[in-house]
């Protein structure tokens, strides 16, 4: 295997800033405080992570790719606004090969710079305790996204291998010292040390906060695909659906779809769906999948159930989720109706999308109730953009 780590700076267009929390309304799909330790480090935690053909005109042959983290950020929650940690490495992998291994690799780190400010008092310059200056009036959520487009060409292996995988991840050194007597500066009361130690990893939001089981959500996010073999009972024996039961005062089974070993599950979100986004070498793992070679929709067109919608409606938009995903994709809706068998009811009868002949419409105790799931939201609250960076500019904490 040949990794290649790639700075960002040198690409062409770059963006790491902060986006209006709104943006993720569609989804509502978050990942925020999924684990117990990455409860207690808000700055590496991966709430979102985009990758998708881009859809803005005249820009054909390109992927984006977006991963947010530091969720739940209040617009007015100054004085020390929100920034990405200086003593983290976040990155974004891509496996264009199938064997669940980086071959690529974007890397980001950053670095906090001390702008004070001083004020003339009493004939003397003192630094204000505040890094910005103003009044805080607005309110609600931002979050910090980091953006890349990159040719298509980069990612692939050729042109007869269209299909890539793709994670984030966040690191932290091993160990820190808190020192008792902080150099005059900016964040100078932590000196990091030891090996870069992956603590985050993202690709669909809702797998580490309503799929891996608790006791090992943190392994989960240190963990790399080609590993996730280890959690695979999650995936074929899933807790979702008999939670679901509960949650509605239903008897077990009432809800829950019968098909042992869940192959329709396992094929969408562990190896990819065979003519859709399979790679050529499969091995099964927790990756956004995505097939460069099914051409973007404009953002007007785009079935918001993704692949599930175009199915529904008889429709050609394939360049959605699970097809990589989208700023747009309904992730909770699409994924509540596979969890809950939408998936073996289109498969039918004559097992027409290859999970097997025991994910059939007999299996499925919603019947056709489970392509209705919804989570209520259908849009951002603030519109998502058609062209990149296409998460919307961040709510303001003062103006």
């Amino acid at each position: 295997m040949t990794t290649t780590v790639l700075k960002v700076p040198r690409l062409l267009r770059l963006v790491a800033a902060l986006c209006g929390g709104a943006c993720i309304a569609p989804v509502q799909a978050s990942s925020h405080r999924e684990a117990p330790f990455m409860a207690t480090q808000p700055k590496v935690d991966a709430s979102d992570f985009y990758m998708f053909n881009s859809y803005e005109p005249g820009r054909s042959g390109f992927v984006t790719l977006i991963a947010n983290y530091g969720p739940l950020q209040d617009g007015y929650g100054g004085p020390n606004f929100f920034a990405l940690d200086p003593n983290a490495l976040y990155a974004i992998h891509i496996d264009n090969n199938g064997d669940a291994k980086e071959n690529i690799t974007f890397q980001f780190k950053f670095k906090n710079a001390l702008k004070s400010i001083a004020l003339p008092i009493m004939n003397k310059s003192v630094a204000i305790p505040l890094i910005q200056a103003g009044v805080d009036d607005l309110a609600d959520k931002n979050f910090t996204a980091l953006e890349i487009e990159v040719p298509t060409a980069c990612l692939v292996t050729d042109a007869a291998n269209p299909v890539i995988g793709g994670w984030t991840t966040a690191s932290l050194r091993q160990g820190q010292y808190l020192t008792p007597t902080p150099a005059k500066g900016f964040r100078t009361t932590v000196i990091p040390g030891g090996a870069w130690t992956q603590v985050s990893r993202l690709r669909m939001p809702l797998v580490n906060e309503v799929v891996i089981g608790l006791p090992d959500k943190d392994r989960f996010n240190s963990s790399s695909p080609k590993d996730d073999g280890q959690f695979a009972d999650y995936v074929t024996n899933p807790t979702l659906p008999a939670l679901i039961e509960v949650a509605f005062g239903q008897a077990p089974g009432a809800l829950a779809p019968g098909n042992a070993g869940r192959n329709d599950l396992f094929t969408t979100f562990l190896t990819g769906i065979k003519s859709v986004n399979q790679l050529a070498t499969i091995t099964p793992s927790e990756m956004q999948r995505l097939n460069n070679s099914i051409a973007a929709v404009p953002f007007a067109a785009q079935n918001r159930l993704g692949i599930v919608g175009s199915l529904l409606t008889n429709g050609t938009d394939f360049a959605g989720y699970p097809n990589g995903r989208r700023p747009k994709d309904g992730v909770v809706d699409i994924s509540l109706v596979a969890m809950m068998g939408g998936l073996c009811m289109a498969n039918g009868n004559t097992d027409a999308l290859g999970f097997g002949p025991a994910c059939k419409p007999a299996a499925v105790p919603l019947g056709a109730t489970a392509f209705k799931l919804h989570d209520a939201v259908d849009q951002a609250t603030r519109p998502l953009l058609a062209g990149f960076p296409y998460l919307n500019t961040p709510i303001p904490g003062a103006k």
